[in-house]
């Protein structure tokens, strides 16, 4: 919370405090304290989404999808999961991802049975062919 003293709206910041919230929120996971994992990732959410409004001082494209692909992973696992879709759908109709990567992210391991998923996988393979 430190680093919002100096400016709240700091993309940086925000982003740190995102990465910070999602570490802390999977440390709690593995301690068995599912409230402060809840808070933690929903919080980090929260970050994620300050941090998009301003999508122009996030570095170049590269760094921008890296941000938005970390916030679809925080919304799945927050269960915000039209949020995640939603991200992992812009992401990929950019090119942004592999089929490598979200296939295998365990992050998203909850979407893997779910038809929106298998036909975004699908559709980032026959981009690759």
């Amino acid at each position: 919370m430190a680093a919002l003293t100096i400016s709240r709206s700091n993309a940086d910041a925000l982003v740190g405090l995102a990465e910070a919230s999602v570490a802390v929120a999977r440390l709690a996971t593995r301690q068995g304290d599912q409230a402060a994992a809840a808070a933690h990732i929903n919080a980090a959410v929260g970050y994620y989404g300050r941090a998009l409004q301003q999508p122009h001082l996030l570095g170049d494209a590269s760094e921008r999808a890296d941000v938005r692909y970390n916030a679809a992973c925080a919304a799945a696992l927050a269960g915000q999961h039209a949020t995640a879709q939603q991200l992992l759908t812009s992401l990929a109709a950019a090119g942004s991802i592999s089929a490598a990567d979200v296939a295998t992210d365990a992050d998203l391991a909850g979407f893997r049975e779910q038809q929106w998923f298998m036909d975004l996988v699908r559709g980032l393979h026959a981009q690759c062919m």
